[in-house]
């Protein structure tokens, strides 16, 4: 069962604009035909803050790596011979 799935941005846009716990609740109660509680809904908004914090972190240090590599020419190990 999904209760959620959009791109990594639409998930940080929806987290940050306390979207995504009603989100959530929405699909819960269309798929399972029953209410979700309201300790089980706070769990969904404190976690789910915390997790797109993480792949918000995440994101940036492999923008990051991604240009110090970029900004190097390769070892001669991967250069083609």
């Amino acid at each position: 069962m999904y209760l959620y799935s959009a791109s990594g941005s639409l998930f940080t846009e929806d987290v940050l604009l306390n979207r995504i716990a009603e989100k959530l609740r929405i699909s819960f109660s269309d798929q399972m035909n029953r209410n979700v509680s309201p300790g089980e809904f706070n769990a969904w908004r404190s976690s789910l803050q915390s997790f797109a914090h993480v792949l918000s972190h995440f994101h940036w240090q492999m923008l990051a790596l991604c240009w110090k590599c970029s900004c190097r020419s390769p070892p001669n190990a991967w250069t083609a011979s």
